[in-house]
């Protein structure tokens, strides 16, 4: 506290008792103090504060806002009253009020570096992210090796998705000496973005160090690791999450998504329908649940569970999209174009909706309007691969066969491995009466999928259509040996 304006030597005195047994942690025998203090001289601004000051450390913000406000209206130019009022007033929620009275702070005390860094928390809980980098900032002038405020620095940068400049904030604080696990998972979570994917385990590591007990640090380090590829080590981390979290819809859905990729299509639906328990609307759950069972055949079971994520949320595009899929497999083309049309309706830059919607059009012989739907599926996405193939199939069936054979040739271009469009590429070429360009593309879909029974078929009858008999023999065989 700083020093009143008492009146007589006793109310000094008395004042001097109550702010050392305030500094000693004695705040209710100081308050009784103060209290008797305002009783005789009731405009001791000091007492004012320190009675604020003691409410805030009970948790009592509104009164002590009260206080520090009588405070400021006997004695203005004190930053400590404006400061200690922005605390409580932050406190509370008022966060409009708190960053005024910290702004009254610098106004009296340009050094403050606590109101700078005040200032900045309220303005970033008003989401004014620009404005708090700037006050972090100046705190940081004065108070250039303060982890804490190295920290905040790095939560704004990264909510700003300026990546490197929160990594070498969350990097300096670490060095400097914030051992703190939520300091090192939030690096590691700038780390995961930057694609810096084996420090990110190094960082969600140093959490778990300190907090074996930090389920979203597990999570996270399982991310890393299914994006390293290292499948085995991401499993026991996510098991470990939803042993730590039992109520996460979000750690048992990665869980059975994980499993999935695995080939453990059972045991990842156990996980989903967990999921589903805890919260029977969870969309995932059930988008998941259903490629589970599309994935065994189940067709008509992912079709509920398809359904049911649209039930949930009508506006949910992705989800007309993929019951579109399994109403093709099941053979019905016309319910797919619907879910497909409501698809792409709700969300016209899904270019996937597109293309499959293209596929039902061009089931039912809509050419056009199928090279119209591939067109759309590649204004949202240029270089989706399916998209340019299945295009060059429309143009096909509208007899332009020119056009056709440049689109599978940029398919090729856009995936080099994708078998389907050399095939196509080896008919368009035989057509056009290039045999050897044909052949050529013909061995180049075995090469890459030797167990393609149609690259097969195509190359034995291009061979005999060459004369070259025994070889033509040889191929037909293979596709035979494949196929029975």
């Amino acid at each position: 506290a700083q020093g009143g304006n008492p009146r007589d030597a006793q109310a000094q005195a008395a004042f001097q008792q109550a702010v050392t047994l305030h500094q000693q942690g004695l705040v209710e025998q100081a308050a009784a103090i103060y209290e008797e203090i305002l009783r005789s001289r009731p405009q001791h601004f000091d007492a004012l504060h320190c009675l604020g000051v003691a409410a805030s450390q009970r948790g009592e913000h509104q009164e002590a806002v009260e206080y520090f406000s009588k405070a400021i209206k006997l004695h203005s130019k004190n930053p400590f009253f404006h400061f200690n009022l922005g605390v409580s007033l932050e406190e509370l929620g008022q966060f409009e009020a708190a960053i005024s009275s910290y702004e009254k702070t610098l106004k009296l005390d340009a050094n403050h570096a606590d109101a700078h860094l005040n200032r900045g928390n309220s303005l970033r809980r008003l989401g004014r992210l620009e404005e708090a980098l700037k006050s972090y900032g100046r705190a940081l002038i004065k108070r250039p090796a303060d982890s804490s405020l190295l920290v905040n620095r790095g939560h704004i940068q990264r909510d700003l998705g300026c990546w490197d400049a929160a990594r070498e904030s969350y990097r300096r604080a670490i060095d400097l000496g914030a051992i703190h696990e939520s300091v090192f998972f939030n690096y590691a979570n700038v780390l995961e973005k930057l694609e810096r994917h084996e420090e990110a385990v190094q960082g969600y590591g140093r959490a778990i160090e300190i907090n074996p007990l930090f389920p979203e640090a597990y999570f996270g380090r399982s991310v890393a690791f299914t994006k390293l590829g290292n499948l085995t080590m991401a499993l026991p981390d996510l098991e470990e999450a939803v042993r730590l979290s039992p109520l996460s819809t979000e750690t048992h859905v990665s869980l059975g998504a994980l499993l999935m990729t695995l080939g453990q299509s059972s045991e990842a639906t156990a996980y989903f329908d967990r999921a589903i328990g805890i919260d029977p609307v969870c969309i995932d759950a059930y988008r998941y649940r259903g490629e589970a069972a599309q994935q065994r055949g189940e067709l008509l079971a992912a079709l509920d569970d398809f359904r049911r994520t649209t039930e949930i949320n009508p506006d949910f595009a992705h989800g007309y999209w993929i019951q579109g899929n399994v109403l093709m497999e099941l053979g019905r083309v016309e319910a797919a174009l619907a879910a497909f049309d409501r698809a792409v309706e709700l969300g016209p830059t899904l270019a996937e909706a597109h293309s499959n919607r293209g596929n039902a059009l061009l089931k039912i012989d809509r050419a056009d309007d199928a090279l119209a739907a591939y067109d759309r599926a590649l204004e949202a996405q240029p270089d989706f691969a399916e998209a340019v193939f299945n295009r060059g199939n429309a143009l096909l069936a509208l007899r332009r066969p020119v056009e056709a054979l440049e689109s599978f040739e940029r398919a090729i271009e856009i995936r080099p491995e994708f078998v389907e469009a050399h095939v196509n590429r080896g008919n368009s070429l035989k057509e056009r009466g290039d045999l050897e360009g044909a052949l050529q593309s013909f061995e180049r879909a075995i090469a890459v999928d030797p167990g393609l029974v149609e690259a097969h078929l195509n190359r034995g009858n291009l061979l005999k259509v060459m004369r070259r008999f025994d070889e033509a023999l040889e191929s037909l065989d293979q596709a035979m040996s494949i196929k029975p």
